[in-house]
C-alpha cells in the first residue's frame, strides 16, 4: 500500500499519490504495535460506552419521568418522541463519524502514513 490511503479519505487517483509513505523499511516493534492496539480499542470502548449512554439514557428519562413523555414540545410531539425519531440518529452518526475518523488517524500514525499537509515539504 505503498502511497495509499489506508484511512479511505481520498477520492482520486491524484489524491492517493499525494500521500507520503514514511520508511517502509523500519519494522514496528512490539511497544509501538501494543500502543496502536490499546489506542483503537480505547477508541471502541468510548465509542461504545457514549452508544449505550444515549440509548440506556433514553429509556431511563422514559422510565423515571412523565414529562419526557407527556410534554408537549412541537405540534403534540413529545421530547421522547422527538428523541427517538430523530435526535439519537443524528448522534449516532456523529459519534460514529467521531470514531471513524479518530480509528483512521491511529491507523494511518501505525502504517506511518502521513497526509500531504502534514509532510515534510523539504
Amino acid at each position: 500500500m505503498h502511497g495509499g490511503d489506508p484511512g479511505g479519505t481520498a477520492d482520486t487517483p491524484a489524491e492517493l499519490a499525494a500521500w507520503v509513505p514514511r520508511d517502509y523499511d523500519e519494522a514496528d516493534t512490539a511497544a509501538e504495535v501494543d500502543a496502536a492496539f490499546r489506542a483503537q480499542r480505547r477508541t471502541a470502548v468510548i465509542g461504545f460506552v457514549v452508544f449505550a449512554a444515549v440509548t440506556f439514557g433514553a429509556v431511563g428519562l422514559t422510565l423515571a419521568g412523565g414529562w419526557w413523555t407527556d410534554l408537549d414540545v412541537a405540534d403534540g410531539l413529545s421530547p421522547a418522541f422527538l428523541a427517538a425519531g430523530a435526535g439519537a440518529y443524528v448522534v449516532f452518526v456523529a459519534v460514529g463519524a467521531l470514531v471513524a475518523r479518530r480509528a483512521n488517524r491511529i491507523e494511518r500514525s501505525m502504517l506511518g502514513v502521513v497526509p500531504p499537509s502534514e509532510a515534510d515539504p523539504s
